[in-house]
């Protein structure tokens, strides 16, 4: 009989450990649903780190020059380039007394540069300077794409 009653003891015993057992390993689901969680929350958290750092430019054009070195802490919406609209592009120039004359505003023009001989840039004067320290208009190149790089 005292044998019997140690082996129901023993039988207990056992019962209650599986309990424990199976309650431990309910926590360690627990535990790794959360753990699955948090890796989740970091890759959200990188991928919205890498979506805040991408540079965007609110049109298309060429980079002038950089404004902010590397390593440099921006604001958000902070300048990092300074970029030049090719849609947009003018030149201002001076010409002689002589000729400012027979160039009128909206004038059909066409640039040869000396760097660039080969390329013609039909443009046209947008503006002609009211004061006269020197005689100053402006060009606006109308196929700006013909610029070489």
């Amino acid at each position: 009989m005292e044998s019997a009653k140690a082996a129901l003891a023993a039988a207990r015993s056992q019962v209650i450990s599986s309990e424990a057992a199976i309650q431990t390993a309910r926590s360690q689901v627990t535990e790794a649903g959360s753990a699955v969680e948090a890796a989740r929350a970091a890759a959200d958290a990188v991928a919205a780190d890498i979506e805040d750092s991408q540079l965007k430019a609110p049109r298309s054009g060429r980079v002038q020059y950089r404004v902010a070195q590397p390593g440099v802490v921006l604001s958000p919406g902070g300048r990092v380039l300074n970029m030049v609209d090719l849609g947009d592009v003018y030149m201002t120039f001076f010409l002689p007394t002589r000729v400012v004359g027979r160039a009128g505003l909206g004038s059909e023009v066409r640039l040869i540069l000396d760097a660039w001989p080969q390329f013609v840039i039909p443009a046209r004067i947008s503006l002609v300077a009211d004061v006269a320290q020197f005689t100053i208009g402006h060009l606006r190149a109308q196929y700006p794409s013909q610029f070489p790089a």
